[in-house]
């Protein structure tokens, strides 16, 4: 009788057995430091504010959120890239989107079109009217043999177009229809993981504190206040911050500890 029923769950189990490519990412764990979108190559720079798991896979996209599933526009610029993580990679560590490193660029993204969003352009920042650039990972449920459904985990977003609309905390006008230039700005991210900057500049960088917590980190790239617009295209946007996330400090402790200094990204796409 045991036997039949561990035969069973072992059935259920592998009947609705879960993909998950998150591998422990969380809202926030990943964050926007800086952006070029008017230029030759549209740069992006993500910090980590987390360590990070051999194979825990994200996704990044120029795509508008319509409150459930991501969509691209009449034209189909829009796109979404694959970050896979290779190896262990430290809180602290950034990675780079077409970012001029010592004379050449290194991109270690992969134009996907396994991840639940519809289309298969590249992705295509917009320098004239803004964007918005969305981080988000996914868990794929296999329902049976033939089927299976995604869930997609929102990490973090930020905005620089107007006009805008925000979902959850960040209510404004939720009767707005969502597009590529009005994005709806999904309901489970809180305010310090989104950052909403002001449209008059195509290009930007982070100018807050680079050595904190994750908390602490987090809140000032969600911040404007912290971030620095430039009409011109941002120089070496790539080593422009160099990030230390620290212990969390216990209730009884009030100092906190460096356990890792930055890092400029190399995984490799699988």
């Amino acid at each position: 009788m045991k036997l039949l029923i561990l035969t069973f769950f072992l059935l259920l189990r592998v009947a609705t057995c879960a993909d998950d490519d998150c591998n422990g990412i969380q809202a926030g764990d990943i964050m926007v430091s800086g952006f070029n979108m008017k230029g030759p190559d549209d740069e992006v720079v993500l910090v980590v504010l987390k360590d990070m798991p051999r194979d825990a896979t994200f996704y990044m996209t120029d795509r508008a959120w319509n409150g459930s599933a991501f969509v691209t526009d009449d034209d189909d610029r829009d796109g979404t890239l694959k970050w896979t993580f290779t190896a262990p990679f430290s809180a602290g560590g950034e990675i780079c989107h077409k970012c001029a490193q010592d004379g050449s660029v290194f991109d270690r993204f992969t134009i996907s079109g396994d991840d639940g969003a519809a289309g298969n352009a590249t992705f295509s920042l917009d320098g004239k009217e803004g964007d918005t650039i969305f981080l988000y990972c996914t868990t794929r449920i296999n329902t049976d043999a033939n089927s299976s459904s995604i869930t997609i985990q929102h990490i973090s977003a930020i905005t620089n177009q107007a006009p805008r609309i925000s979902a959850g905390t960040n209510d404004t006008n939720t009767t707005s229809t969502p597009t590529t230039t009005n994005p709806l700005l999904p309901e489970s991210l809180s305010n310090d993981t989104i950052t909403i900057l002001n449209s008059t500049f195509a290009n930007y960088e982070y100018d807050g504190n680079t050595v904190g917590t994750a908390t602490k980190v987090r809140s000032e790239l969600s911040d404007a206040l912290y971030w620095e617009g430039h009409m011109d295209i941002i120089e070496n946007l790539a080593t422009k911050s160099s990030f230390k996330i620290v212990n969390e400090p216990k209730s009884d402790d009030s100092s906190a500890i460096v356990t890792v200094s930055s890092v400029v990204g190399t995984s490799s796409m699988v």
